[in-house]
């Protein structure tokens, strides 16, 4: 992405403050959701966006050159290490051979990914409340101590923002490696003793 059509996915100008990219990808996050009327590439670009404006560091270097760290081969790791703990899963399951595995651990992917969305929903409500509460406190004091425990809610929530934004591409991606992969289940005995037993009676 070029920087003005990055800056640009969340409507904001170049010189934002952090605030202003907060605000705007909250209006953005809910304009783009799939729930919502968006796409998944909408929403995916909004997130990217959010990702790297959002950390001051990562928005410098952006600034800077022009590009975005490549954040793929983190993405394709997390998204492993999920798939690596599903699999897990499934080796204790000795019933396992007999189900189509790969469907399964779609269907769980797709089930925490959903999760995550939910979650990532009540965050930036939880945000937008933090933030309207920091600009309805008002003090006489030259120090405004509420607010700077608000504040520091806030910068905290939006980690947590960041990251399960992170978590939902990664579960995303997870899925996305598997859609080549199919399970050649083992016929089940059971099931073919009780078709069998029914066929004699």
């Amino acid at each position: 992405m070029s920087i003005k059509s990055l800056y640009d996915v969340l409507g904001v100008d170049k010189d934002a403050t952090q605030e202003e990219v907060h605000a705007a990808y909250r209006q953005q996050a809910k304009k783009t959701h799939p729930d919502a009327g968006g796409t998944e590439a909408e929403f995916q670009s909004v997130s990217e966006a959010y990702r790297v404006l959002s950390d001051p560091l990562k928005r410098k270097k952006y600034d800077e050159t022009g590009h975005i760290d490549d954040n793929a081969d983190n993405l394709d790791a997390t998204a492993l290490e999920l798939i690596e703990q599903l699999l897990s899963e499934m080796l204790k399951d000795d019933s396992a051979k007999y189900r189509d595995v790969v469907k399964l651990m779609r269907e769980m992917l797709q089930a925490g990914q959903e999760r995550c969305e939910g979650m990532h929903r009540g965050l930036l409500k939880q945000e937008a409340r933090i933030a309207d509460m920091i600009r309805r406190f008002k003090t006489r004091r030259s120090k405004n101590m509420v607010n700077i425990l608000l504040t520091r809610k806030l910068l905290k929530v939006r980690g947590q923002i960041v990251e399960i934004v992170q978590a939902v591409q990664a579960h995303k991606r997870a899925q996305e490696m598997l859609a080549d992969y199919s399970f050649d289940r083992e016929t089940n005995p059971m099931t073919n003793m009780v078709f069998n037993v029914n066929n004699m009676r």
